[in-house]
């Protein structure tokens, strides 16, 4: 039986993933692109449930590089409420046609475009970053759990976080994550975004990099910090309390050893940034 149906007339394309059948119109217009692949909006044969449908660009139909990277993106089953929940993949039965990979269905706005509606509220500026922190919390309870797994995230930024329907704070996009337990092909040059990219990540094209789980805590310092005032690194001028300040340069240390070693270790160190912050109010 193959994994990937249509039929005369009908212009829904069919994938049978994990047991189950989703489809999607060939004729709709896509939900999002990246460098890889297009999303388009699917649902589950049986319940009609949305489903995101993302279909490897064709001109990369024949990379089988690409290819084991979508393959190891979908294979990370992972159960967490703030992490996006991957249903599966399926291809060609040539391995040289098309190949989807399908996730839970995110409807919201990204990290970034939130904080640009707070500007709508009437906050001071401290009130405002204390907000951003405490929302920003789940994003490290989601990076500790990837870790704890073996899977190294590598693509940390406001775009890559998003708030389902408006409430819960998803990590998105495993397109490039690095799994122990997955043959990583020893990819050379440059992966990642930058400026959310740690300084070990950057290398030439001709030079593997050699990271670690660490790479990932830097990405937390510099998204909190575009968060927080849109740029990285801080400045005396974006009149951030000091003791937020020293918890960034902390993660953003150009030294992995100098960074938190676990991302609940700075949770821990905004949440009691918090707390202080709070009583020092009353």
């Amino acid at each position: 039986m193959s994994s990937i149906r249509w039929q005369p007339n009908d212009p829904n394309i069919y994938l049978y993933v994990e047991g189950r059948w989703y489809r999607y119109l060939s004729t709709s217009a896509p939900v999002g692109e990246g460098a890889m692949g297009i999303v388009y909006l699917g649902f589950d044969c049986m319940t009609n449930e949305k489903v995101a449908i993302k279909m490897l660009r064709q001109e990369f139909w024949h990379d089988q590089q690409i290819r084991n990277r979508l393959r190891l993106e979908a294979s990370i089953s992972i159960s967490h409420p703030n992490i996006i929940r991957m249903l599966g993949y399926c291809e060609d039965s040539s391995m040289t046609g098309p190949l989807y990979v399908l996730s839970e269905y995110i409807y919201g706005v990204t990290f970034k475009e939130h904080v640009e509606q707070l500007s709508n509220f009437e906050l001071n500026r401290e009130d405002q970053f204390n907000k951003i922190v405490t929302e920003f919390l789940p994003a490290m309870d989601a990076v500790d759990h990837l870790h704890s797994l073996g899977v190294i995230h590598r693509d940390i930024k406001p775009a890559n976080l998003m708030f389902q329907d408006g409430n819960t704070l998803k990590l998105m996009d495993l397109g490039i994550a690095k799994a122990d337990y997955f043959f990583d092909a020893h990819l050379k040059g440059f992966i990642g975004s930058k400026p959310f990219a740690a300084p070990e990540q950057i290398v030439d094209d001709n030079t593997e990099a050699k990271i670690d789980h660490r790479v990932d805590i830097y990405a937390l310092g510099v998204t909190l910090s575009y968060l927080l005032v849109g740029h990285f690194p801080i400045s005396a001028s974006d009149k951030v309390p000091r003791a937020l300040v020293q918890i960034i340069d902390k993660a953003t240390s150009e030294i992995p050893e100098e960074r938190y070693e676990y991302a609940f270790q700075m949770r821990n160190s905004l949440s009691e940034y918090l707390m202080k912050s709070g009583k020092e109010k009353r």
